[in-house]
């Protein structure tokens, strides 16, 4: 009985896991909300969840942030993380419930399939309140 439970448990963690979130941009008033549904009138920019915890090292999640994006890369050993910004306190739409969440810019300059430097572009963690996990990348 409890292999059931269980087995149930994680099909459905798997299950809410595999959709979104999204970032939902309002056309009208350009308001940017986050869901775990798609938007309705709105762009559908999905958001990667990496939900890696944070280590004793790794108390501000920035290290946690950069191989998020680092995931996201075509070349991931050629990131350069030429800045960190300051990482700000926001209100968030996330999986259809309002919270608290930490927003963190980091300007990177990566390879492309090419081979050249894309230039600088900012990408955006969104990292838990209280452990600072990685929810989710805002790709530029």
């Amino acid at each position: 009985m409890k292999q059931v439970a269980i087995g149930t448990i994680i099909l459905l963690t798997t299950v809410a896991l595999e959709a979104g979130p999204y970032k939902c941009a309002d056309p009208d008033t350009g308001v940017v909300t986050y869901s775990q549904t798609q938007c309705l009138g709105s762009s559908n920019d999905e958001i990667k969840i990496s939900r890696s915890p944070t280590s004793a090292h790794d108390k501000d999640g920035q290290e946690s942030c950069y191989a998020a994006i680092r995931a996201r890369l075509k070349n991931p050993e050629s990131m350069r993380v030429e800045a960190a910004g300051k990482m700000e306190l926001d209100v968030i739409q996330y999986a259809g419930t309002k919270i608290l969440a930490y927003k963190l810019p980091v300007v990177v300059n990566a390879k492309n399939s090419y081979g050249g430097y894309t230039g600088s572009k900012v990408w955006t963690c969104i990292l838990g309140q209280n452990d600072k996990s990685v929810l989710g990348v805002l790709s530029p």
